[in-house]
């Protein structure tokens, strides 16, 4: 290779990286972009959490049966068939307490208020997955092992998956599960998750059969509905779900973009108030939806 030659392939490498150093600055400086509702806000801070004792003695077996489970010893390579082995775990469904997210939720009956909130493992030592916090049809499927690396959480279907391997937290003895009250948005091409409390309150009146009920924070429904969710929302009808949609008659709703635009979210008893509509306007059922779970998009 001649002198020129090489110095011409130096000039176009150099070229080639500066061009994907700018590409990434791009990058960088669009996902960080928040005030126009380019990105959901993330909580820094714990809102609610599960604390979990340091020491074995505290997870007495009577309040925390074990169960049989499989475990690899290949630690954090590559993983190996040939490694997989027994041990106990206790289900981390014993740690999240259904009568705190019934309370937070307002619910006194048998609906899945846990399924209304996202989770995140923190390590005695502070570690922390980077990736998202997860819903609880994920976290259900968890266990601690107890006597590994300090309390492990841990899934053999967690450890399989590359994406899903920083999940299996270690240290999770004297560490916690924090919580974060969430409404996730879909519209049609991706799922947004929304953490409420992160977002600006508004004292309105609650929702009332009968009319107007207490001044209470809440947020307007359009908060959830940014420009990473949609540039031309009025063309949209909106599916919102409450947490029982599944078996409750009126746990399915569907709304116009006009009627998002009067909508609020009421925190402290969980539910939607329209208070520029009457009954006769807008159904109770349709205008107090309660336990809000999700919003679809749907095309007009």
């Amino acid at each position: 290779m001649s002198f020129g030659s090489f110095k011409k392939n130096q000039e176009n490498n150099s070229l080639i990286i500066i061009v994907l150093i700018v590409m990434m600055t791009m990058f960088t400086a669009c996902a960080e972009k928040d005030d126009d509702g380019i990105l959901p806000q993330i909580p820094t801070k714990p809102e609610n959490s599960f604390g979990l004792p340091i020491s074995i003695d505290s997870y007495p077996e009577s309040k925390y049966p074990r169960e049989t489970i499989d475990y690899t010893t290949s630690k954090d390579g590559p993983y190996d068939e040939s490694t997989i082995t027994q041990v106990s775990g206790i289900s981390l469904q014993h740690f999240i307490e259904k009568s705190k997210t019934d309370n937070l939720t307002n619910i006194s009956d048998a609906k899945e208020s846990r399924m209304l909130f996202t989770y995140r493992f923190v390590g005695s030592d502070n570690y922390t997955p980077k990736e998202a916090d997860m819903f609880w049809d994920f976290v259900k499927e968890g266990y601690l092992i107890l006597d590994i690396e300090g309390g492990r959480a841990y899934n053999i279907e967690w450890y399989k998956n590359k994406d899903l391997r920083n999940y299996c937290v270690k240290e999770m003895r004297g560490g916690r599960i924090d919580y974060f009250r969430a409404v996730v948005v879909d519209n049609g091409l991706k799922k947004h998750t929304f953490y409420l409390n992160t977002l600006e309150k508004h004292d309105v009146p609650s929702y009332s059969s009968s009319g107007e009920g207490d001044v209470l924070p809440a947020i307007k429904l359009t908060d959830l509905i940014t420009t990473i969710v949609s540039d031309t929302p009025e063309n949209y009808k909106y599916v919102l779900r409450a947490v029982d949609w599944e078996t409750s008659s009126s746990g399915t709703q569907e709304y116009e973009w006009s009627e998002i635009q009067e909508g609020y979210f009421t925190l402290g008893v969980d539910r939607t108030t329209f208070p520029n509509f009457t009954s006769a306007e807008m159904g109770n059922a349709k205008r107090g939806l309660r336990n809000l779970m999700s919003i679809t998009l749907v095309g007009k």
